[in-house]
């Protein structure tokens, strides 16, 4: 089945929703679930705030989606100032793929889209926690390089992340 990138549409948002969380439990709730991590996933991925992001002028959000079913997005933040000097404006600010399909170039596909939307702007920018070890090696693969660190707060805990700065080569799939 082809694989299909586009913006996002507000019939789209809960599927955003019920994706992002998926997503980010599985990757962040790696000891389980406690109040902090739930509190911030339920007030944090919803249709309403998917819905918010369509209409705020500096966001594009991107969608991949297989079938009519939606297994990725990614949004990038036009004006988000990177906390490192030298890292630019343009935040690929979450890139998320279904675990089921991860590793088929979907993720690398959402990439390449917030590349073109970038354009002469320059290069994307990203933060990425350092225990996500697949998002870490991914984005190595893609030729982002490793520019610093900032932290990610939930509630009273800072988590480190790497600040990733890159301009990937486009995709080619090969058609």
């Amino acid at each position: 089945m082809s694989l299909i990138v586009r913006p996002a549409q507000a019939e789209d948002c809960a599927c955003l929703a019920a994706l992002a969380v998926s997503v980010w439990v599985d990757t962040y709730a790696r000891q389980g679930l406690r109040g902090a991590l739930s509190r911030y996933v339920l007030a944090t991925f919803t249709a309403d705030r998917f819905l918010a992001l369509l209409e705020a002028p500096a966001k594009r959000l991107l969608v991949a989606t297989q079938a009519g079913h939606v297994i990725g997005y990614a949004l990038v933040d036009l004006d988000a100032p990177c906390p490192i000097a030298r890292g630019g404006r343009v935040a690929l600010e979450t890139l998320y793929v279904s675990r089921r399909f991860q590793g088929q170039g979907v993720g690398r596909r959402l990439v390449d889209a917030a590349s073109r939307i970038v354009g002469a702007q320059g290069a994307l920018w990203l933060s990425c926690w350092v225990g996500n070890r697949e998002a870490v090696d991914f984005y190595a693969r893609l030729g982002f390089r490793i520019v610093g660190q900032t932290t990610f707060k939930l509630e009273h805990e800072e988590h480190a992340n790497h600040i990733f700065v890159g301009s990937p080569a486009p995709f080619d799939s090969g058609k």
